[in-house]
């Protein structure tokens, strides 16, 4: 699955309205706002009880595992 734009949109600023606000820690700090769409949690829970779930997207590695880390805690 392609996490930006299918799962959830991603800001690079902090936005009053987002569904999280996520600092990811690297060389330097960056604030990102992510929205999750409409159901898409229900829609990942029911689908990793099938399937191996493999999710690709653009950002940088340490972006990108802030951000599946807040989706998939365990």
């Amino acid at each position: 699955m392609e996490l930006e734009h299918t799962i959830l949109s991603i800001n690079n600023s902090f936005n009053a309205t987002c569904d999280a606000k996520l600092l990811v820690r690297a060389s330097k700090k960056l604030s990102l706002s992510v929205n999750i769409r409409p159901h898409a949690m229900t829609l990942l829970k029911e689908l990793a009880k099938v399937y191996e779930l493999i999710v690709f997207t653009t950002r940088e590695q340490i972006e990108a595992d802030t951000i599946i880390d807040f989706i998939d805690p365990e």
